[in-house]
């Protein structure tokens, strides 16, 4: 039986001659790190108060940077951002370090971000508790952000007796009643040193923004508590919008470091995009959540702005395609 090759041909012939753009000469890749600090410095703090500082990794090269971000020290922890990542060419990535001593005196440890990056230094000073009762509320703020009508989501907030003498607490929520306090309510008393944990929920019933107060009881105050109903999405980025990237655009948008950045594949096509500036159209971004005019991305594939259509020719995205894209953007375009 004769095998007919050629729709193979064909198609290698189209990909072959596809004008991703200005392709130039050849590109040595590279990685290149760029700290923000080489110290983070927290201070003098009370034992069992908290504070946080934000380190951001920038890789500045025109290849990914793989980075190990870990700390083994009882007095600093790596709250956000830690572990093994790869930092896109163009991107940043942020590090949120927590100091909490539990041993008076100078302290100082290294932080270690891998084989391509130095290490950042780490310093603070553990000071006695003040006498009296004493509180910190741990986060000062809670920001429930975008949930999902008819779900849920939970926030873990701390509170830290860091005073000498005994501290009693009553913990109320007031105000929308989608926030529920699920865990830690009521009245308490923890010893000097000791940690309590509320656990509030957010189930918004509606759509729209929804407010309330978490109060603590007079010595600790109260701290605001936000949130913002939407519909269920209809459109999943990882089933939907994830795939037409594969088929369509990561010919181009790939390994490649000429496209302006932008490399569609997953895991790193979702950090890519929303709310990144584009190289090619800046102060525009690539995706902006919830506006189709604002989006350069959805300006190229639509060709109704920023300049002509892509992808080009045989990888044109379907009108179905589209349709899904722009659903996903006015949906907020969610990493979901």
């Amino acid at each position: 039986m004769r095998v007919h090759r050629l729709p193979l041909l064909a198609v290698l012939l189209v990909v072959a001659s596809i004008d991703c753009s200005d392709m130039g000469d050849p590109v040595e890749l590279a990685s290149s790190c760029d700290r923000s600090t080489g110290t983070l410095e927290f201070g003098a703090l009370d034992l069992g108060r908290v504070e946080h500082r934000t380190l951001v990794i920038t890789n500045s090269g025109n290849d990914g940077l793989p980075c190990s971000i870990g700390l083994d020290d009882p007095n600093f922890s790596v709250l956000n951002g830690g572990g093994n990542v790869v930092i896109p060419p163009g991107q940043s990535h942020s590090v949120v370090v927590r100091f909490s001593p539990v041993a008076l005196g100078a302290h100082d440890v290294a932080m270690e971000l891998g084989d391509g990056c130095p290490p950042v230094q780490l310093t603070g000073t553990g000071t006695p508790p003040p006498p009296g009762a004493h509180c910190q509320i741990v986060p000062d703020v809670v920001g429930f952000g975008v949930v999902d009508m008819e779900t849920f989501a939970d926030v873990v907030v701390e509170i830290r007796s860091v005073g000498q003498d005994p501290l009693d607490v009553d913990v109320v929520i007031t105000g929308s009643a989608a926030f529920e306090v699920i865990s830690g309510g009521g009245p308490a008393t923890l010893q000097s040193g000791e940690i309590d944990t509320v656990v509030v929920r957010f189930a918004p019933t509606v759509t729209g923004n929804a407010a309330a107060i978490l109060s603590f009881g007079s010595t600790c105050g109260s701290i605001d508590v936000t949130g913002t109903g939407v519909l269920p999405a209809t459109v999943s980025f990882a089933l939907h919008i994830q795939p037409i990237f594969n088929t369509r655009c990561v010919v181009c948008h790939g390994q490649d470091p000429r496209q302006g950045g932008l490399d569609l594949r997953s895991p790193q096509s979702y950090a890519n995009l929303v709310n990144r500036t584009s190289v090619g159209y800046a102060p525009n971004v690539r995706i902006s959540p919830g506006s189709l005019s604002s989006s350069v991305l959805y300006g190229k594939i639509t060709g109704t702005n920023f300049g002509e259509q892509m992808p080009p020719g045989f990888f044109l995205i379907p009108q179905a395609d589209r349709d899904r894209i722009e659903t996903w953007i006015l949906e907020g375009a969610r990493n979901n």
